[in-house]
Parts: C-alpha cells; sequence; structure tokens
C-alpha cells in the first residue's frame, strides 16, 4: 500500500508537471488562432490549469491520506468522486478519440486509475457492517 501511495503522489505530481506548458500553449494557441473564442488567452491557460488540479486531486488525496480512507467513509466518497474523474475523462478521451496519439497517455492513466480506486475505495465497500459481536455472556 505504501508504494501504491508513493506512485500515486508521483503520477498527480507529473500530471500537474505536464500539463503547465500544454495549458499556457493552448491559452497561447487561442490568443494566435482567429476563431471566435471570446475568452482571453490567460483565462483558457486559469481554465485548464484548474481542471487539472481537479482532475490530480484525487491522486494527491490518495498519496497523502492512504491508509485513512479505508477507514473514513467521507474520505472513500470524496476519493471515489476525485478517481472517477479521471476515469471518466480518460475512458470517453479513449473511446471516442481519433488521434491515435492519447493512447500511450491516457490508457495507463485509465489503468492507474481504476487500479487505486479498486485498490482503496472499493475494498472498504465490500465490508460488511455487522453489528459488533458482543463478547460478555449474559448468565
Amino acid at each position: 500500500m505504501k508504494y501504491l501511495r508513493i506512485l500515486s503522489f508521483l503520477v498527480g505530481a507529473a500530471i500537474m508537471l505536464f500539463m503547465v506548458p500544454v495549458s499556457i500553449m493552448a491559452g497561447a494557441m487561442t490568443f494566435l488562432s482567429d476563431s471566435d473564442i471570446p475568452e482571453s488567452s490567460t483565462s483558457v491557460t486559469l481554465w485548464v490549469l484548474g481542471f487539472v488540479a481537479i482532475v490530480t486531486s484525487g491522486f494527491f488525496l490518495i498519496g497523502v491520506y492512504g491508509k485513512r480512507i479505508i477507514r473514513s467513509v467521507w474520505l472513500r466518497v470524496v476519493t471515489a468522486i476525485l478517481l472517477a474523474i479521471p476515469i471518466l475523462i480518460t475512458g470517453i478521451t479513449l473511446f471516442f478519440s481519433n488521434h491515435r496519439e492519447v493512447e500511450p497517455v491516457f490508457a495507463p492513466l485509465l489503468i492507474l486509475s481504476v487500479f487505486l480506486f479498486s485498490a482503496f475505495v472499493w475494498p472498504a465497500w465490500l465490508e460488511r457492517n455487522a453489528p459488533p459481536v458482543n463478547s460478555s455472556v449474559e448468565r
């Protein structure tokens, strides 16, 4: 579990480090293009960075609170929601995209997201909430 937490934290950091230049380039491309997009390049860059922060927050949450996620219902729900975002985005992109260039990036991200979900969130939902057994016997 410790290695999965470290891997999750490193993947979140790698996504953040990779997406900062991509978002800046996306903002520059919006600024340079002659399209009818009313947003400025700064707002596009901030939207992309905010979206990336939401996507990677699930990975950082697992990296920081790995052991507590299994015990806390609230953290499990938040982690499930935050991991559902990259699972849905990468799944939809891989399914509907005609560009083969995105597969080497999004396929491992989808696999890791599903694996982290099944390692940290799913096992706690499988546990049964049976009432505690009373060890004292009444006579």
